[in-house]
């Protein structure tokens, strides 16, 4: 920056510059830049701060180098401060001779103003040069500070208590504010070369002090007055000084400012004068004054940060409210804008909420009947005093677009008192209110199928199973209503049969986020169970994690299945049965024989020989080993459910009873023998011999399965098929049913061993100790009884093998109504013995002779038939063979009846019960003896059928 040359002239020194006539004199501008600003205050930075100013240059130093009034000051500076003084004095000549204002043309950025003269030859005034720069930021607080009444007021009474003026200088040097100046420095001390560098030396001396950390300094001006300051610290930075002054702390001597009015060129009387309005201050005072100075200090930097907190504060407040989308508004009773944000400036066709504030409705590009109802509706909540809040509106944006807002309007009031005004906010909720349209649409089609669903479904929480909606099959399904489940958790409902399952359910849930068809036991209202299929899906809504459930009653599936895979399981069963049947009634007819024909020679025989014989002990093994070989024949016969049986019907309990007196024999001393009978009858149509043989296979298995001793039990009950038993067997559902149970504390079984328990010749004796064929003989007479066999039993826990049988309708043929056992097995009586095989046929007849019977003897029916015609007199017994070549046993009997020559029949036969069956021998009321047979049996036989009713030996 260049300034033009002074023109030539000498300076008139006692010249004083009048600030008001710098108003008129021709301007020049000088840029803001800050190349061209003068030099800052050396004692603020530094001694680098000072030669970067020297460096960088002052406005005044710029000139030509001609005398003029801070020329004259700087030379009279003593020589050995003048370098630590000639930047400052340049600067403060800068500003004690003109005048600073503040411009507020720019509101973004606040300038301040400065003016200093070009003296012409004669020394006058002839043209200002104008400075402009940015205000600092701590200087801009202060200068807003200091235009409150407050502060005057302060400032007012410190000067009318000392006559003591006091000015705020900023650390660029700007004046921020002064009350008043005294008159001797105005006119003279300011305006004179010497007087003025003393007047430098003096405040470069307090800044510099003040700058070095002093809480205030004083200090006597060699101008012959005293000066005194104290910093502004804001939020610990010092941004500003406070100065008072000048005064005298005694009596001034005016001879001496006489002479150096004289020296300086002033004029005497008139200085005198104004050194005479200067105050005096006693020195004892100065400490009071310099308190109070600190206490203003203090009051001004406290009123500082009280107004930067004020303003931070707005300007966060600002920033807030221009920051968040919604668009919010204030406005006063009459409806004008006191205020709004960013967004509703935007969307009011504003460029910034300045364009806004003082506006009304009316001033805006609202469309007519929008501003007609945005006014109304600002009326209304202002006289009720009330909130409306969350409504939306349909309106015409400046665009002409049309939008959906929500708008909440609250009355503005102070401390509950009457409204003054309206805030509102409003946003655009278009997309989400499209968004909220589509969600209640898909919420519909959700509950439609929620609630209409063929399967139950219910919405829960995932941790704690919080029932929150089932449908209406949740409630046909469990036996609860709505209104009943809702509120409740699954398991306090009890819905599951296993609480381990919804854990399992639950973790594999958080795990993959569903689980599909988990296959679990649900409990219904009143304890039934049921099978249900549990698909579960995870749905996370906020921060709560829901499931949403669906399930499938599967109970009639899996029963399906179940009865599918018995029946295939029997099907199996009864395909190995029948295979092995097979074999054994093809063998049953010749082996029964062969083994009767071995069993009654072996009779005879024994009966031909002394007690002491050595032979007899070699016939009985015969004896012992033809009943072993017969019971094995049973057997087979009995598993594959060929057995002719004598069903008759019994007392279950009974039948139990007698059985128990054998067991007790047979399984030893070191097992307990308990029995549960039930207290009524427990009637059932079954064969005495086989209920004994399934007794006795099932006490031998459980004394096996208990070497170091235990407890078997025999329990009989009445029951009625229902429960998992009508599950399991669904042909005794509802049926009356006798229950016979035998229950061990054995070893038990694995699920393994038990799910081929029942197959023949399988078994985990060892070998020579068991056939396998036990309990398969016993599954075969259970069945073959019309009953069925269920069979419980794990590892180290024991065995129950539970036997269901039909209830007999009638309480006949009970136990011991036949004949005396007792009784003699001889007789008189005339058989005619018929029998194809002539071996059988002898010893029979040898055997029913030595009883003492007159037996008639025939090798078939027409033999047979031939015999009675010529004797023409009837027999008292037919003891005939079921199956014969030609005429049949049956057929026979049924012709000798006929003809009145037979009064009673005995039928017998080595044939499994298919043979018999088709020859209709096992209807009730006829009488058979299987084969083989002991001579004992046969006499036993024969003579029951004689001396019993005539009804029971038909033909």
């Amino acid at each position: 920056m260049q300034f033009p040359a002074r023109p030539k002239g000498k300076y008139r020194k006692n010249q004083a510059i009048d600030s008001r006539a710098l108003r008129d004199l021709p301007v020049r501008h000088v840029t803001g830049e800050r190349e061209a600003r003068p030099a800052a205050m050396p004692s603020r930075d530094g001694e680098d701060a000072r030669r970067h100013a020297l460096s960088r240059g002052a406005p005044s130093t710029s000139c030509r180098r001609r005398r003029s009034p801070w020329n004259e000051a700087l030379t009279c500076l003593r020589p050995r401060v003048r370098p630590r003084y000639t930047p400052a004095a340049e600067w403060l000549l800068d500003r004690l001779q003109i005048f600073s204002q503040v411009s507020n043309r720019f509101p973004a950025r606040r300038m301040i103003m400065r003016k200093f003269p070009c003296l012409d030859t004669a020394g006058a005034a002839a043209a200002a040069y104008r400075y402009s720069d940015s205000l600092p930021a701590g200087s801009r607080l202060l200068e807003d500070l200091l235009k409150g009444t407050e502060i005057h007021q302060l400032f007012e009474s410190f000067y009318k208590l000392i006559k003591i003026p006091v000015s705020i200088i900023d650390l660029d040097a700007n004046v921020l504010f002064s009350s008043r100046w005294q008159r001797i420095c105005v006119q003279y001390h300011r305006t004179g070369p010497r007087t003025c560098a003393r007047c430098i030396e003096s405040d470069t001396t307090l800044a510099t002090q003040l700058n070095e950390g002093g809480q205030y300094a004083i200090y006597p001006c060699l101008n012959g007055l005293t000066d005194c300051a104290s910093p502004i610290i804001l939020e610990g930075k010092h941004i500003a000084n406070v100065f008072i002054g000048q005064f005298l702390t005694r009596a001034p001597d005016e001879s001496y400012f006489l002479k150096q009015a004289e020296v300086c060129g002033f004029d005497g009387a008139d200085y005198l004068a104004a050194l005479r309005e200067v105050p005096v201050v006693e020195e004892q005072d100065i400490p009071q004054i310099l308190d109070l100075l600190a206490r203003m200090t203090r009051v001004i930097t406290t009123l500082s940060a009280d107004r930067k907190r004020a303003i931070d504060e707005h300007a966060r407040q600002s920033i807030i409210l221009d920051t968040i989308p919604q668009a919010v508004f204030w406005k006063d009773l009459g409806g004008r804008y006191l205020g709004c944000n960013a967004a509703f400036a935007r969307a009011a066709g504003a460029q910034s909420p300045r364009d806004i504030v003082a506006k009304t409705d009316f001033d805006l590009h609202w469309p007519r009947a929008h501003i007609e109802a945005y006014v109304a509706d600002d009326r209304a909540i202002i006289a009720a005093n009330t909130p409306r809040l969350h409504y939306i509106e349909d309106v015409q944006l400046v665009d002409g677009s049309r939008r959906l807002i929500e708008t909440s309007k609250v009355p503005l009031s102070q401390d509950g008192g009457a409204p003054y005004g309206v805030v509102g906010i409003f946003e655009d909720v278009t997309e989400r209110e499209r968004a909220a349209a589509i969600q209640r649409e898909t919420e519909e089609k959700f509950r439609l199928a929620f609630t209409t669903g063929l399967d139950a479904m219910y919405w829960a929480t995932l941790r704690e199973g919080l029932i929150i909606e089932v449908n209406a099959r949740f409630e046909k399904v469990f036996g609860y209503s709505r209104e009943e489940a809702v509120g409740k958790t699954s398991l306090g409902l009890g819905l599951y049969g296993n609480p381990d399952d919804r854990a399992k359910m639950v973790a594999a849930v958080v795990a993959n986020g569903f689980v599909r068809d988990l296959e679990v036991e649900g409990i219904k209202r009143g304890g039934e169970s049921i099978v249900v299929s549990l698909s579960v899906s995870q749905v996370t809504v906020g921060t709560q994690d829901f499931i949403l459930g669906v399930i499938k009653d599967i109970t009639e599936q899996r029963h399906a299945e179940a009865e599918r895979e018995r029946l295939r399981l029997e099907l199996q069963q009864a395909q190995k049965m029948e295979s092995v049947g097979r074999l054994a009634g093809g063998v049953a007819h010749d082996f029964n024989n062969l083994l009767t024909v071995i069993g009654g020679n072996a009779d005879f025989v024994l009966q031909g020989l002394a007690p002491d014989d050595p032979s007899v002990l070699d016939i009985r093994e015969i004896l012992a080993a033809t009943q072993r070989a017969a019971g094995l024949t049973r057997q087979l016969l009995a598993f594959s459910r060929k057995q002719v049986m004598d069903m008759k019907v019994m007392d279950v309990s009974e039948l139990a009873g007698h059985t128990a007196k054998m067991l007790k024999r047979l399984i030893g001393e070191d097992i307990k023998l308990e029995t549960r009978f039930a207290s009524q009858p427990c009637l059932a149509r079954v064969d005495e011999g086989q209920i004994d043989q399934v007794l006795m296979n099932l006490a031998v298995n459980a004394r096996d399965a208990m070497p170091r001793g235990g407890t078997l039990t025999l329990e009989t009950a009445r029951v009625i098929g229902g429960g998992t038993l009508a599950v399991t067997y669904p042909r005794l559902a509802g049926v009356a049913l006798i229950q016979l149970t035998v229950r061990d504390t054995g070893c038990g079984m694995n699920e393994q061993v038990k799910a081929r328990a029942f197959e023949p010749f399988f078994t985990t004796k060892s070998e020579g100790k068991g056939t396998g064929l036990g309990l398969s003989m016993i599954y075969g007479i259970i069945k073959q009884s019309g009953g069925e066999i269920d069979i419980w039993s794990e590892p180290d826990c024991g065995t129950e093998f539970r036997m269901y049988l039909p209830q007999a309708q009638a309480e006949a043929d009970l136990l011991g109504e036949g004949g005396d056992d007792a009784a003699p097995y001889r007789g008189s009586e005339t058989i005619l013995l018929v029998e194809d095989e002539d071996a059988i046929r002898r010893i029979i007849k040898r055997a029913m002779t030595e009883q003492g019977y007159e037996v008639l003897d025939a090798a078939n029916g027409q033999a047979a038939l031939k015999l009675m015609a010529d004797r023409a007199a009837a027999v008292d017994l037919l003891l005939t063979d079921v199956v014969m070549p030609g005429i049949s046993g049956r057929d026979l009997a049924q012709e000798l009846s006929g003809r009145n020559l037979s009064r009673r029949t005995l039928y017998m036969s080595g044939y499994t019960d298919d043979a018999i069956v088709q020859h209709g021998i096992l209807e009730p009321g006829l009488a058979l003896l299987t084969k083989p047979f002991s001579q004992e049996s046969l006499a036993r036989k024969v003579r029951d059928v004689l001396d019993g009713p005539v009804h029971k030996a038909r033909p």
